[in-house]
Parts: structure tokens; C-alpha cells; sequence
């Protein structure tokens, strides 16, 4: 390391001006940044001669592709028929185990009769109730919720709690168009 005088301008490592020398491109922006920083601006570390590009060639660990490089999601192949296709099943059985039967045991239903008559036991409740509120004469409608709430007790067990509805409210339908039947009777004279 050699000393300054006053006068004098400091001088750069050694190793800046063997790495980054004048006619290097790419140093160019850094001595331009250091030449603007610097208080001494009597030398300009910039020349104002175009530079010239140049390409080296690569080292000789870097290994160069042969193929395309392969974008990410890319079709690498190996797919043989589209995934929404039907695959081949095969039922798999232990050796100490039977095959189980695979013929029909389970019991039909007609089509053409409808297996849970709860659903139509609770619209059929409904409307009766409606209509025995109104006017009061959703008798017979009641009396068929009922009927049908009844006969879907004795039915599959998923049904029962919407057949029991049907059953409630078609009493309730009942009750009410009774109600409604005592009244218009009193208020006719036929009933004391």
C-alpha cells in the first residue's frame, strides 16, 4: 500500500483495475456510479470511444443442452387413452375367503307404485292444513294425509320422521276443519 500526499488522487486496488479495465462493457455503469461519487473530478474513469461487444464462449462445465428445454405442465408422454376412459375392474378375492353372490337378492319394487308414500302424506298434510284454516273444508284431504302417513310407518326407517309429520299435521288439518264444521253448523241453526 503506497501513502497519499495531499495533492495527490487515490489510487485503486490492484484488483479493480485488472478485473474492470477501460475497455470492459460490462464495468462500464459501475465506473460510471464511481466516477460520480468520486470528490476529484479531474480524471473521468469513462472514456467517451464506443465499446465493442464481445461473446466468449462457454466454460467448460457448463453443459450444454441437446434437446428443448421442457416447459412446466408440458405432455411428457405416458398417458395411453384420455383419464376419463373406463378401467378394467377385476374383482379381487383372498384365498380363505368365498366369492360373495353376485345375483339379485335384494328385493324390487314396482315401478310404477310409488315405494315411500310419507313425502306425499306431508304435502297432502300441508295443503290440508291450509285449507282447513281458510274455509274449513280440507277434510277429506286430512283424512287421506293421515291415511297415507299411516301406511308409510310401517315403511323403510329414513322415512319415518317425515311420515309421522304427515300423520301430525293431517290431525291437525282434522281438528281444524272439525272446528270449522261446528261453527258454520252453530252459526246455520243446525246445531243447538
Amino acid at each position: 500500500m503506497s501513502h497519499e500526499r495531499e495533492g495527490d488522487a487515490p489510487e485503486e486496488p490492484a484488483s479493480m483495475t485488472s478485473a474492470f479495465g477501460p475497455d470492459d462493457a460490462a464495468a462500464q455503469p459501475l465506473l460510471a456510479a464511481a466516477a460520480a461519487l468520486d470528490p476529484s473530478p479531474e480524471k473521468s474513469p469513462v472514456d467517451d470511444r464506443p465499446v465493442l461487444a464481445r461473446v466468449e464462449s462457454p466454460s467448460d462445465d457448463v453443459v450444454v443442452p441437446t434437446q428443448a428445454a421442457e416447459l412446466p405442465g408440458t405432455h411428457r408422454g405416458g398417458f395411453t387413452r384420455p383419464p376419463t376412459a373406463p378401467v378394467d375392474v377385476q374383482e379381487q378375492v383372498a384365498e380363505h375367503e368365498e366369492p360373495l353372490a353376485t345375483t339379485a337378492t335384494l328385493p324390487t319394487t314396482d315401478a310404477g307404485a310409488p315405494a315411500n308414500f310419507a313425502t306425499l302424506s306431508l304435502g297432502f298434510a300441508v295443503v290440508a292444513l291450509i285449507v282447513a284454516i281458510v274455509v274449513g273444508w280440507g277434510f277429506p284431504i286430512g283424512v287421506g294425509a293421515v291415511v297415507l302417513g299411516l301406511m308409510s310407518l310401517r315403511g323403510r326407517v329414513e322415512s319415518r320422521p317425515i311420515a309421522a309429520w304427515g300423520v301430525a299435521l293431517g290431525a291437525l288439518s282434522l281438528v281444524y276443519s272439525a272446528g270449522w264444521l261446528v261453527y258454520a253448523g252453530i252459526r246455520s241453526g243446525w246445531l243447538g
